[in-house]
């Protein structure tokens, strides 16, 4: 049977949203960290922030004396940012709640501002942990009740490219990689890499490839079949991509499961928008009408965009997979 709270640390529970507000608010960006390390996060931002490129052309020519011997402007290519409001409003005994606070049962007993903390955290956890697939697959539904219906995710965002003509082979930022399994996805990601994948880009210190888990372990089977086996009882885990001088890192995501997409691109050009910074955002745990239970509250801003699709800065590799050899 899980512990029954006391008064006291039902009123501690209650005043542990406005106590740990900036925690609280900040706790599902923080355990978004494994992603948010590999993209640049935007805050202070709510609503439509513009953001984007300039392509500016100047170089030195040989001497003009005329005053009006101008050439050319700077091609500016805009895009938005956008961060959208959302909000979680979930009722929870905290009774039962309380109860898996007490799995490993500490020396000392909690005090009542420790259990207040540990279950207002426990609840914000479970926010963060929608936001791993939301972020490459959200597709924005105003009228909708999940993270998934918050804000359009990066694959969403790229798709929507795609269908416009954005993005194409064409256009140097796509790349049809076929079909995909264990014995040629190391070929196939190279290829990429040399032939699609356009010199700027390829002249970054540090390019992120961004791809789904499977792909990511088909890779290391296929590396260890073409390049030999680990020595015992040793783990196997390649981190770049072989024949890139370890510029190109592998990003395994599991958000990217079922889009059919990798993407080279570096970690400036995934924009990850918040707020952090302002009281509209809010943190609060009440009392609802029914009588045995606590309402957690939180409300936040977040969306993504990238900065640029263009191919300096952007590859996108849209594939099938296969089993067979």
């Amino acid at each position: 049977m899980p512990q029954k709270l006391t008064d006291d640390q039902l009123q501690a529970l209650k005043a542990a949203g406005t106590k740990y507000r900036r925690e609280l608010l900040a706790m599902p960006l923080a355990l978004l960290q494994p992603v948010l390390a590999h993209m640049t996060m935007r805050a202070n931002v709510r609503g439509k922030e513009v953001v984007g490129e300039i392509s500016e052309g100047a170089e030195i020519r040989p001497y003009r004396s005329a005053k009006d011997a101008v050439e050319g402007i700077p091609e500016i290519t805009l895009r938005e940012l956008e961060t959208f409001l959302g909000d979680v409003v979930r009722e929870f005994d905290p009774n039962m709640l309380l109860g898996t606070l007490f799995t490993d049962r500490a020396a000392t007993p909690l005090t009542d501002r420790e259990i207040a903390r540990k279950m207002a955290f426990l609840m914000a956890q479970s926010v963060s942990n929608k936001f791993y697939k939301a972020i490459w697959s959200a597709k924005r539904n105003a009228s909708g009740s999940t993270t998934m219906d918050l804000f359009d995710g990066f694959a969403t965002i790229i798709d929507k490219e795609i269908t416009d003509k954005n993005i194409t082979s064409d256009k140097g930022n796509f790349a049809d990689l076929g079909s995909v399994n264990e014995a040629n996805v190391g070929d196939k990601l190279m290829e990429a890499y040399n032939d699609a994948v356009s010199e700027e880009l390829q002249s970054e210190s540090r390019i992120k490839l961004f791809v789904p888990r499977l792909i990511y372990n088909q890779y290391n089977k296929w590396y260890l079949a073409e390049f030999g086996s680990v020595a015992y009882n040793k783990e196997f885990k390649k981190t770049f991509l072989e024949g890139t001088d370890d510029t190109v890192e592998l990003v395994p995501m599991t958000g990217l499961k079922d889009t059919g997409k990798i993407i080279f691109t570096v970690r400036n050009n995934m924009l990850v928008g918040c707020d952090q910074m302002s009281d509209m955002e809010q943190v609060e745990i009440r009392r609802p009408d029914n009588p045995k239970a606590l309402q957690f509250f939180m409300m936040l801003y977040f969306g993504v965009q990238l900065e640029s699709i263009s191919p300096q800065r952007l590859l996108v590799g849209q594939f099938t997979t296969t089993t067979g050899e």
